[in-house]
Parts: structure tokens; C-alpha cells; sequence
């Protein structure tokens, strides 16, 4: 029989140190940043694609 070590960190533990490191990471920043940026960029590029029909022409 194996005896394993259950005070190692695993995934599952200590939730709040991980979350408090991912919101001090800056490559996560910078993702929601360029997510944020493509989706105003996507929203106001929908000028041309979005016409609407006057008088049935």
C-alpha cells in the first residue's frame, strides 16, 4: 500500500491565494483589455453591415 502526502497544494485548495495571484497577474489584465477592446471595436464596425430597409428599396 502507498502512502500519499495530502499536504501538498493541490488545485482544488487554498482558492483565494490563486484567485488573488490570477487578479495580480498583468498577462490576465492585458487579456481582458484586448478582449474589451475587440469587442467595442466589433460593436461599433457594425455600421455598415446593419442596414436598415426604408420605404422596401
Amino acid at each position: 500500500m502507498s502512502h500519499h502526502n495530502h499536504r501538498t497544494t493541490s488545485s482544488h485548495g487554498n482558492t483565494k491565494e490563486s484567485s488573488r495571484k490570477l487578479h495580480k497577474d498583468w498577462r490576465v489584465w492585458l487579456g481582458v483589455i484586448l478582449m474589451l477592446g475587440a469587442m467595442a471595436m466589433y460593436v461599433l464596425s457594425l455600421d455598415d453591415s446593419v442596414v436598415p430597409r426604408l420605404f422596401g428599396h
